[in-house]
């Protein structure tokens, strides 16, 4: 009985959050790159402001996408342990 309850309690809470753009923590991915490649330009505040830029884009059409689409969105987005509004 428990373990059902605690199934039913993860499936709102997974439908409750796909309502909300995600959060994401793209501020590592952003280091990582930078850190990944020294002999490039890469410009870790331009990484961030396009991911911010990423996010707020989709503020404007998230409610528009089904549930399940957003969820798997959410879940592709954080693929591998880092996370980015633009893959």
């Amino acid at each position: 009985m428990a373990s059902a309850i605690a199934g039913v309690f993860l499936a709102v809470t997974s439908v409750a959050a796909a309502a909300d753009v995600p959060k994401l923590k793209v501020e590592r991915m952003c280091r990582a790159s930078a850190k990944g490649d020294a002999s490039s330009n890469f410009d870790p505040k331009r990484c961030l402001d396009s991911e911010n830029r990423g996010r707020e884009e989709l503020v404007g059409k998230w409610d528009s996408f089904p549930a399940p689409d957003r969820q798997q969105c959410t879940q592709l987005a954080t693929l591998g342990g880092t996370a980015s509004y633009s893959r």
